[in-house]
């Protein structure tokens, strides 16, 4: 494996794990880098047996957040993505904006109000488990009048955020890219930003 897929045996074996600081080190400079156009977060999510771990990353602050997972979590999840495929307008709404409710609380959106540069803010999920399948880009901010609004006009998270997805921070930044990618340097470290 090793020597047939040395770049596969990498990944999998020879992972760099960044610690906050790198990850915020690394989100200052992309920010720096285009000042008028982005500010870029990451937001992490460990789903746990009882309950729901949010971590925000900005490129100043740490924050984590805990929520209780309800017991029908998965079927919540599952809901969502059968009245998007099944065209479920009112059920849509619902389950849309109870999800954005638990996964987005209070804090956690001033937080990302407060670091919102623009509405070409950046943000980078790491989901888990079952939130893998969850579409947070069709997360409804507000609730929906039904039968008076347009899909169109809703309020999506995306009209928020360019939304990303990744499979973990140590992925998001890497340092065995390609040499053609944009770079960010961590102390004489080289990580590469992913796209």
């Amino acid at each position: 494996l090793e020597q047939q897929y040395p770049d596969y045996y990498r990944l999998k074996y020879e992972f760099e794990v960044l610690d906050v600081n790198e990850l915020q080190q690394a989100l200052k400079q992309e920010n720096e880098q285009n000042p008028n156009q982005t500010k870029a977060n990451i937001l992490e999510y460990f789903v746990g047996e009882q309950n729901i771990y949010i971590f925000l990353i900005t490129a100043q602050t740490l924050q984590y957040h805990i929520v209780e997972k309800p017991d029908d979590f998965e079927k919540m999840v599952k809901k969502m993505v059968k009245t998007i495929n099944q065209l479920q307008r009112q059920k849509f709404t619902q389950i849309s904006h109870q999800l954005y409710q638990l996964l987005f609380p209070p804090a956690l959106q001033k937080q990302l109000q407060t670091n919102r540069a623009n509405k070409n803010s950046k943000l980078y999920i790491i989901p888990d488990a079952s939130l893998f399948y969850l579409p947070f880009e069709a997360l409804l901010s507000e609730e929906a009048k039904t039968n008076s609004v347009s899909y169109t006009q809703l309020p999506y998270l995306i009209q928020q955020f360019a939304i990303s997805y990744h499979y973990s921070t140590c992925l998001l930044y890497t340092s065995d890219a390609a040499d053609d990618m944009q770079c960010v340097d961590l102390g004489g470290r080289r990580i590469i930003k992913k796209f």
